[in-house]
């Protein structure tokens, strides 16, 4: 009743607002094991993806995700994994993929929380 009720003095909340965007570092494992429609993305900066990434991820730095969105439009019809250091420039990149209409998900925690829990990852060269 209460969410009527503010439904009707606020009006309803944005769409993405009531999509459960978020997923975990293990669930996210879980799916690029089992799914080959995922895609993992990286939004952080160069230097972060040459430090150390989740293996051979595309890197989109959040700056340059909106400018150059069309490139990532070979994933349109994938599930997007989005990533970043601890989960706020991803949670963002996310909303923004979404509102291109691509079906992305942001990894709780970022690579911090993936390496929490000892998930392999890889250094060097960008892509």
């Amino acid at each position: 009743m209460l969410l009527l009720l503010t439904i009707a003095a606020f009006g309803a909340p944005p769409q993405s607002a009531m999509l459960n965007t978020n997923i975990s570092a293990a669930a996210a494992r879980a799916m690029m094991a089992k799914d080959t429609n995922v895609i993992v993305l990286d939004v952080r900066s160069p230097r972060e993806y040459n430090d150390e990434r989740i293996g051979n991820t595309p890197l989109m730095p959040l700056q340059f995700l909106e400018r150059k969105i069309n490139e990532l439009n070979q994933y349109k019809k994938k599930k997007i994994i989005v990533y970043c250091h601890s989960g706020n420039r991803s949670e963002l990149a996310v909303e923004i993929l979404r509102e291109y209409g691509f079906n992305a998900l942001n990894m709780e925690g970022g690579i911090l929380q993936w390496k929490a829990n000892r998930f392999p990852t890889i250094s060097g060269g960008a892509r």
